[in-house]
């Protein structure tokens, strides 16, 4: 019994003193330089906060900062310091026990701002290519502590001098509304860019200046069916031209050209046949001053027809039904007097579709649109199922037939008396 005490007693002993060997739990550091972004000059005096543990502490002269006595952990850091962007670093400063980490980080100095009327940024202003699009008006605002005084540099001709001036001062936080106009007559054929700069003593912003000069201009595409369009475009200049018409194409090469005849000056229109109502085409007006072609901008229409499906290598067209209800439709001789009597989009070759087109018109009847898919809702095909009988195909379940009361070879006769609805199509390739 003495043993076991005694032995007991030794046990405690050990993890007594086992436990008074044990080192606390070490510690580490987070520690670096905060400087300038534009200068790359320490900032002192800066605030730097830790989170998330919240503690703070200020940058020395030299732009220094250092927390200690930290439990590993990940932190990040905010900062602030008057004059300048507050800043909530992204970084993700991973500690661990016993380490030293540093993380230096630079503030951008407020500095002065350009924007809009509604004191949203910009670093564009674009007049475009209207005649009488001629002013524009932005805001220089002092987004610092302090005074600054700022001044606009531009080269370029076209810019008229700003009536509100070209230099100034600004108080903190003060703003000055600065009015841009351009001299039209001055541009260049085609698009025109420039910088105007805004410097001042505490930053500089760059506002890039677009205007277009158009003595021709592309207008919209009219009277687009399927097979025919008129392009239009109209002429901007007094000055004489020996030339204008349109290129147009399939593609952006637009390699097909028609001249239209004239001189005057004003909107000008060129009707074009032969077009796919399938199919985008691309266009765009010119004319030829001084031996010189000037283009307006490139325009498109079309495609007309949406209801289209491919079959047996071909793009098939399908005009809309004429009947828009269950309960409206018309004799298989009447439906097929109607397709060969229809002119739709500039096209006059309509005809029924055979039983094949008229199967796969049905399984990409989604697609296509415009069926009517009720109980018992017959389309006529073109194809002869005997002596003047033909097939139909029932939308609303796929069933090919030809009549409900006459069997032959495991198919039913349809007269041309059964009134069913229609789908005129035609081969467009």
């Amino acid at each position: 019994m003495k043993k076991i005490i005694a032995l007991t007693l030794m046990i405690v002993t050990i993890a007594v003193q086992w436990q008074g060997c044990t080192k606390p739990e070490e510690t580490g550091a987070i520690y670096g330089t905060v400087t300038d972004f534009d200068t790359g000059e320490p900032v002192k005096n800066a605030n730097v906060t830790l989170i998330p543990s919240g503690e703070t502490t200020l940058t020395g002269s030299d732009g220094t900062y250092m927390f200690q006595d930290l439990k590993k952990g990940d932190y990040s850091l905010s900062l602030s310091k008057a004059g300048y962007k507050d800043l909530v670093d992204d970084y993700l400063i991973q500690l661990a026990a016993g380490k030293s980490v540093r993380r230096d980080v630079q503030m951008k100095i407020k500095s002065l701002r350009i924007t809009d009327m509604n004191g949203e940024d910009i670093n564009e202003l674009d007049f475009g290519s209207e005649g009488d699009d001629v002013s524009r008006i932005f805001n220089i605002f002092n987004d610092s502590g302090e005074t600054i005084s700022w001044e606009i540099i531009t080269t370029a001709n076209w810019i008229e001098s700003p009536e509100t001036g070209t230099s100034g001062t600004l108080q903190a936080g003060g703003n000055k509304g600065v009015v841009v106009k351009i001299d039209r007559s001055k541009l260049q054929q085609g698009d025109n860019t420039t910088t105007m700069h805004i410097t001042s003593n505490n930053g500089n912003q760059q506002l890039t200046i677009k205007a277009r000069r158009a003595d021709v201009s592309t207008l919209d595409a009219t009277d687009v069916s399927g097979n025919s369009a008129v392009l239009n475009g109209k002429i901007n200049t007094n000055k004489p031209y020996t030339e204008k018409g349109f290129y147009y194409g399939t593609n952006h090469n637009l390699n097909t050209k028609v001249v239209v005849n004239g001189n005057g000056t004003g909107v000008f229109s060129k009707s074009i046949t032969g077009l796919s109502a399938t199919q985008t085409y691309y266009f765009k007006a010119y004319c030829v001053i001084d031996g010189e072609y000037l283009y307006g901008e490139e325009k498109s229409f079309g495609p007309v027809v949406t209801s289209i499906f491919e079959f047996n290598g071909h793009t098939y067209m399908v005009a809309p039904d004429p009947h828009t209800s269950y309960n409206q439709y018309i004799t298989w001789s009447a439906a097929n007097s109607y397709c060969e009597n229809l002119t739709y989009w500039g096209y006059s070759d309509w005809r029924l579709p055979t039983i094949e087109e008229l199967e796969t018109m049905y399984q990409l009847r989604e697609t296509i649109g415009g069926f009517i898919c009720e109980s018992q809702s017959l389309y006529h095909s073109s194809t002869e199922a005997w002596n003047g009988y033909h097939y139909y195909v029932d939308f609303s379940s796929g069933e090919t037939s030809a009549d409900f009361n006459i069997e032959y070879d495991g198919c039913t006769n349809f007269n041309s008396h059964y009134r069913a609805h229609v789908r005129p199509v035609r081969v467009d390739n």
